[in-house]
Formats: structure tokens, sequence, C-alpha cells
């Protein structure tokens, strides 16, 4: 019995070793299924790539509802 009740422990303690407080850096952490393949949004051909670079970079137009351009940092 006394096994088991350590093993139940150990069970139970494994998925709170990752939840600890760690200290704000400032870092923005973000979970996505594959890499991005390109920083580079001239050269991004993937949706990870996509997402990643509309997070970092404005562009010049985008795109409403209905798939029409409106200007975005141009006027």
């Amino acid at each position: 019995m006394g096994i088991r009740a350590l093993l139940f422990a150990i069970l139970l303690w494994i998925p709170l070793a990752g939840c600890h407080d760690r200290a704000l850096d400032g870092t923005l952490r973000m979970g996505l299924a594959t890499a991005p393949r390109n920083r580079d949004p001239r050269f991004a051909t993937d949706a990870t790539s996509e997402r990643i670079n509309r997070l970092l970079h404005r562009r010049l137009v985008e795109f409403d509802a209905a798939s029409r351009p409106v200007p975005a940092l141009a006027t």
C-alpha cells in the first residue's frame, strides 16, 4: 500500500512541476503547431509564417470582410 501511495503522489506531482511562477521579462510566448519557415514577409509561404509576420509587421493594405483592399499604413 505504501508503494501505491508513493506512485500516486508522484503522478500527481509531475503535472504540477511545470507550474511555477516565472519572473516577467517582457517576452511574448505563444504555442504554434509548426515552426515558421521564413520570417521575411516577402517570402512567407506557409500559414505559420504568415501568422507570425502579421504580428510583427503592419501592412500597407489590408482586406475587409468582402476581400476588398482597404488602406492600413497607406493613405
